[in-house]
C-alpha cells in the first residue's frame, strides 16, 4: 500500500535528520512498525520519503507499508515483513495530520 499526503510544517529550525525522525514517531515507527532499517538485518514493514518543504509548500510524504513478506535475499540483508495489523490509508494520513514539532 502506497500512501501519499502533503503536511505544511516549518521545520527551518531544526535539521532535516531531526524533521524526518519526528515524522517517523508521528507514524508510530518502532518494533512494530519498523520504518527505517536501523540496522543491515533488521525488520522493517514499510519505506518513508519525504520532501523537505518550507511554507507556504508542503512537505510532501510517501509511505509504502509492506503487504507481503519476504526474507532476506542477496544484496538485502533485512527482513520485509506485512505489519500486523495493518494501518490503512487513512489511519497513515491522520498520523501525518496530526503530526507536530
Amino acid at each position: 500500500m502506497i500512501t501519499n499526503h502533503e503536511k505544511t510544517i516549518d521545520c527551518s529550525a531544526i535539521k532535516p535528520e531531526a524533521c524526518s525522525d519526528s515524522c517517523l514517531t508521528a507514524l508510530g515507527h518502532g518494533a512494530d512498525f519498523a520504518l527505517r532499517a536501523d540496522t543491515s538485518d533488521a525488520t522493517v514493514h514499510g519505506t518513508v520519503m519525504i520532501i523537505h518543504n518550507y511554507p507556504p509548500l508542503a512537505h510532501e510524504i510517501t509511505v509504502e507499508v509492506y503487504e507481503a513478506d519476504e526474507a532476506p535475499v542477496a544484496g538485502r540483508e533485512s527482513t520485509i515483513k506485512q505489519p500486523d495489523p495493518m494501518p490503512t490509508d487513512q489511519t497513515i494520513k491522520d498520523r501525518i495530520d496530526a503530526w507536530s514539532l
